[in-house]
């Protein structure tokens, strides 16, 4: 995808690719059929980072397209995690706070999505750090 600083990519039952791309200080999530014809394109989002942003995308056994990402919407990053139905219809979206908002804490409570999996009907698993550093992992059962 042109213009795109980092690239996440799974396919759903039908080969389509679900995507999450970032760069620029924008990211987006798309589903496009293995015809190249756009299913849909979210909005673009301001992510608040120049390069490329941690993000990770998968499909559920129910064709659910879940996207992570980390976000600045405060001096400390957090991390959101979107539920997606085949079409683009955005299900849920829920956010993971830093662990701290001090600004002494700047580099050590940054919420940063690593892994994520997926098991059972639209259970998802989500590991990362803050700051690099403490290790966390944490169970979703979305909707």
């Amino acid at each position: 995808m042109a213009g795109c600083g980092s690239l996440s990519i799974a396919f759903d039952s039908s080969n389509s690719v679900c995507a999450v791309s970032t760069g620029l200080g924008e990211i987006n999530t798309s589903i496009t059929t293995s015809a190249l014809v756009n299913v849909f394109t979210s909005p673009a989002e301001h992510d608040g980072f120049a390069g490329g942003t941690p993000a990770g995308v998968l499909v559920t056994s129910s064709d659910h397209i879940i996207a992570i990402r980390q976000y600045v919407e405060q001096p400390i990053s957090g991390m959101k995690i979107q539920d997606y139905s085949s079409t683009g219809t955005v299900l849920l979206t829920q956010s993971k706070p830093p662990k701290s908002v001090s600004p002494l804490a700047y580099f050590d409570d940054g919420v940063v999505p690593l892994f994520i999996a997926a098991g059972g009907t639209n259970r998802v698993a989500i590991a990362g750090t803050y700051g690099y550093s403490f290790p966390w992992i944490q169970v979703f059962d979305l909707p």
